[in-house]
């Protein structure tokens, strides 16, 4: 079985969302733009 190439921007975010404990894209935006929020209005 060959391994297929992850480009490093996909393989940290895909980190991201294991570590999170995140099931989606939607679940990662939602958590990425929450904090955004936060540092905006701090």
């Amino acid at each position: 079985m060959s391994e297929h190439y992850i480009p490093p921007l996909r393989r940290r975010f895909l980190e991201d969302m294991r570590i999170k404990g995140l099931q989606s894209k939607t679940d990662f935006v939602d958590c990425y733009l929450s904090e955004a929020r936060f540092l905006v209005s701090s």
